[in-house]
């Protein structure tokens, strides 16, 4: 079944309606029925931590008072889905002049230069001069090798950050090479990094945020398969069903919290809770929180941020402990956990029975 009113799947975006947000971050709802957009409005800021702005139809008809045949979420019926794909060849012709490319630049601050060729073999970096010179390409290459989607970044050489003056220079792949013919372009969500899980199947995944962070942490500890969502919204059980039998750990950014009281560890840990329930084996780190002072929190940093500057003070790459990870428990271990409480005796009882919980 689908629904009547979803955000548009393209890769569109518009000014965020939020005051305090204004950035070009905002996706819009869609009629599917009449083929239009709904009210400037209605839509959801891809920035969930430092925004957080989503308002639905639903939102709309109740905050307005309105009556009419306009009802949210009315079921239609279900067309099958088709999605652009771009071709493999790209990852090869892509797939040179490194030396010009910032962001293998920075990386070599950090690594030797055979670390720095595993990093690229592995994550298939690319290199790219439009729209930005040395701007990296972060392919989006599912497990059956079928490429979904092109990320170009541009990062400062030195410090490895994100150049966002005088704008944020990221871009998509299929905008450069079809130069605005085919904005119509539909790709299928994709995980950064899925690639690589065939290559290993005993190991767990380590899912972060950027892709910046999955290739350094990969270096720094390779017992994880490290892979990037882009963003909290990517991660839903479509996205993420190669993983369904793989352990996986959420490591969230640093956040300050937003104006509803949540910073970025509360939504990743609401994610896998609603992850959870469809199956997924999630564990969720306090790694980062735990050691954050104010201005890191101001900051958001990541993972790799840490890692960075610990290495530039010490010259050295320092240990992650993971002893700071949450188990999230889906709603009938929970329940189970609510009734040995109430009555210790049921915990033997699983025991002597060999129940399971789940």
């Amino acid at each position: 079944m689908s629904y009547r009113y979803t955000l548009d799947p393209k890769s569109k975006k518009y000014i965020c309606p939020n005051p305090d947000c204004n950035k070009k971050r905002f996706v819009r709802y869609w009629d599917t029925e009449n083929n239009e957009y709904l009210p400037i409005e209605l839509g959801r800021c891809d920035r969930e931590i430092k925004c957080g702005y989503h308002k639905t139809p639903k939102d709309f008809l109740k905050s307005n008072n309105i009556k009419s045949n306009w009802t949210p979420n009315k079921p239609v019926k279900e067309e099958i889905k088709t999605f652009d794909y771009l071709d493999l060849k790209h990852i090869s012709i892509q797939g040179y002049n490194f030396q010009n490319n910032n962001f293998v630049t920075f990386l070599l601050t950090m690594f030797s230069k055979e670390t720095v060729k595993e990093i690229i073999t592995r994550y298939l970096l690319g290199t790219i001069s439009k729209p930005w010179e040395k701007s990296v390409v972060f392919w989006r290459l599912s497990p059956d090798n079928v490429l979904s989607y092109g990320k170009i970044m541009n990062y400062n050489p030195k410090t490895g950050r994100k150049i966002k003056e005088p704008y944020l220079k990221i871009s998509s792949f299929h905008k450069v090479l079809y130069r605005g013919k085919r904005d119509s372009f539909k790709y299928k969500k994709a995980l950064f990094g899925m690639h690589l899980i065939n290559e290993n199947k005993t190991k767990p995944i380590a899912i972060v945020e950027s892709e910046k962070t999955a290739c350094i942490m990969s270096a720094i500890k390779s017992e994880f398969i490290w892979i990037a969502s882009s963003g909290i919204s990517m991660l839903d059980q479509n996205v993420m069903i190669d993983l369904i039998d793989r352990k996986i750990i959420f490591y969230p950014d640093l956040s300050e919290r937003n104006k509803k009281g949540f910073n970025a560890y509360d939504i990743w840990l609401r994610k896998a809770e609603e992850l959870k329930e469809f199956g997924f084996d999630i564990t969720v780190s306090k790694f980062l929180y735990e050691l954050a002072d104010t201005e890191d929190l101001e900051n958001g940093y990541d993972i790799a941020d840490y890692f960075i500057e610990k290495y530039q003070k010490n010259k050295a790459i320092p240990k992650i402990e993971t002893k700071e990870i949450v188990y999230i428990q889906n709603r009938k271990e929970k329940a189970i956990d609510k009734l040995i409480s109430k009555n210790p005796a049921i915990k033997l009882l699983i025991k002597t029975f060999q129940l399971q919980s789940k």
